[in-house]
């Protein structure tokens, strides 16, 4: 396996990541982007091993979002699914080996999110993996209330031990969200100050917040999505209701679609990801067998 540190560029930022390819380029089977979670980094996914894909003969590229870790600016949506389509770019512009656009996605969380976007006006993705998808920000933020995940949350917006008394607040019941959505957040509750969000970090709160507030739902859009896929859920999840992932695989378009439910206990996966890997690479072995004919 050969690796090697990329660098590419879109909207004048500066992206880094890796590629690990197979030993022999000749064999390779197809191209596969990771995509990582809101307030990941690749780091984080210390289960996902590139090495597993790089031996079943696929090529694995990785990378860390914008705004996210060393990477600059200010993250949102939109911006996310260009600077995917733009890797996409970059690895059809650099790299030439066989099967190089034979290209697949592999997400978590909102990096699956972001993927189905992505996939819903960029054709050149074939096929896809998406784990534990966040199919609505909005509604993943509202669940954290139910699930007390606001505040197990309060350690990610902390900075030098301390958080924003504001997102303190804020996390402590819904009241400030709503009026937020409703455009009628106090004048003394100043949202222009920058935080973070565990490996995010942002310029401004008003937007994060926006970001969420305004999120699409991927639900009334992902009948339109025709490409196989296989889906992952678990048992329990504290940051979006398991139930979203079992209606978004079953309005999925796709004829060739598979659904697996982990035994996983939290939204990460933990403990999972080799059974996520396994069977990602046979799924993605079957549909390229079945496209070969």
């Amino acid at each position: 396996m050969e690796v090697k540190n990329i660098h590419f560029f879109n909207d004048g930022i500066k992206f880094n990541g890796k590629a690990y390819l197979p030993d022999s380029l000749n064999s390779i089977k197809g191209t596969i982007v990771f995509t990582h979670g809101y307030g990941y980094c690749v780091r984080a996914y210390k289960e996902v091993d590139p090495s597993f894909f790089a031996n079943n003969g696929y090529a694995f590229f990785n990378y860390d979002m914008r705004g996210h870790a060393g990477t600059k600016g200010d993250w949102s949506i939109a911006k996310a699914v260009t600077d995917l389509e733009a890797y996409f770019d970059f690895i059809f512009e650099n790299f030439h080996y066989k099967n190089v656009a034979n290209l697949g996605v592999f997400a978590h969380s909102v990096g699956a999110l972001i993927n189905l976007l992505a996939i819903l006006e960029d054709k050149r993705v074939l096929f896809g993996s998406i784990i534990t998808t966040i199919t609505s920000m909005k509604d993943s933020y509202i669940y954290w209330f139910k699930s007390g995940q606001n505040i197990k949350a309060k350690e990610f917006f902390k900075s030098k031990g301390k958080i924003n008394p504001i997102i303190d607040r804020y996390l402590d019941n819904l009241e400030g969200f709503n009026l937020f959505i409703e455009g009628k957040t106090p004048k003394e509750d100043n949202l222009d100050f920058s935080h973070r969000y565990g490996m995010l970090y942002s310029s401004c709160f008003r937007h994060f917040y926006s970001e969420i507030a305004n999120s699409p739902d991927i639900l009334w859009k992902v009948d339109k999505i025709f490409i196989p896929l296989i889906v992952f859920n678990n048992t329990y999840d504290e940051v979006i209701p398991s139930e979203k992932n079992d209606i978004l695989f079953e309005k999925l378009g796709a004829n060739k679609k598979k659904f697996i439910r982990t035994k996983g206990r939290n939204h990460f996966q933990d403990g999972c990801w080799k059974e996520i890997q396994q069977e990602t690479v046979k799924f993605f072995d079957e549909i390229n067998k079945t496209e070969d004919k």
